[in-house]
């Protein structure tokens, strides 16, 4: 099944053909992937490529997962990035986020990777102790914690969700019989806000209906 799963991240087979030659259920192959990508890092990165290659947001990766994921395999964030084919940048962002998370246990997961990482940046490797101390409180405060997160909405569904209750408002108020004038007043925009959201919001949803159906051929 593992080399079925790789042909199918690595664009050599198509979840379609994988159902047809071997009989397996596209829902068997989709929870086979999950499952996979979890426990090895060399399906995590060809999982992460080829959902780049599908245009999504890094394959829906759960950035504290990943961190989580980097400080267990001693690996620095340039390591991961450049291995995962993620900026690096983009780690240290989601990074950054923790450091400002109202949850305590967000803030000392913070902490340990910003130690881990300047022990990184001077050649400094943790000693048995540290890496069975760390490992200790990962495992207390997160316990498994998945890199990724097939239920994580991608930005693209994100700004679709956005758009939408935008546009409802803007509904809601045409349809309560208010101008043009009123609603951009009452909402604090622009008529030509309204007009490039509701089109961005066609073109958005055209290109997910495109992928999706891309999906269903493959």
């Amino acid at each position: 099944m593992k080399s079925i799963v790789m042909q199918i991240l690595k664009g050599e087979m198509t979840a379609e053909q994988a159902k047809t030659q071997y009989q397996i259920d596209r829902e068997t192959i989709r929870r086979k992937i999950n499952e996979f990508v979890q426990e090895d890092s060399n399906f995590l990165r060809e999982y992460v490529e080829y959902q780049n290659r599908k245009g999504y947001d890094y394959g829906k990766i759960n950035f504290k997962g990943l961190i989580i994921y980097i400080i267990r395999n001693d690996l620095s964030q340039s390591e991961a990035a450049k291995d995962l084919n993620i900026p690096s940048r983009t780690i240290s962002r989601e990074l950054e986020k923790l450091g400002e998370s109202e949850d305590e246990k967000d803030i000392k997961l913070y902490e340990i990777a910003k130690i881990c990482a300047e022990r990184k940046m001077k050649r400094i490797p943790l000693n048995e102790f540290e890496k069975a101390l760390y490992t200790r409180l990962l495992d207390e405060m997160f316990g498994d914690v998945p890199v990724i997160d097939i239920e994580l909405k991608s930005k693209t569904e994100l700004e679709i969700e956005r758009l939408e209750e935008f546009m409802k408002e803007v509904q809601y108020l045409q349809g309560q019989g208010k101008t043009a004038k009123q609603i951009v007043s009452e909402m604090h925009t622009s008529i030509s806000t309204i007009r490039r959201n509701r089109l961005k919001l066609e073109e958005l949803k055209n290109l997910s209906q495109m992928r999706q159906q891309i999906e269903k051929e493959q």
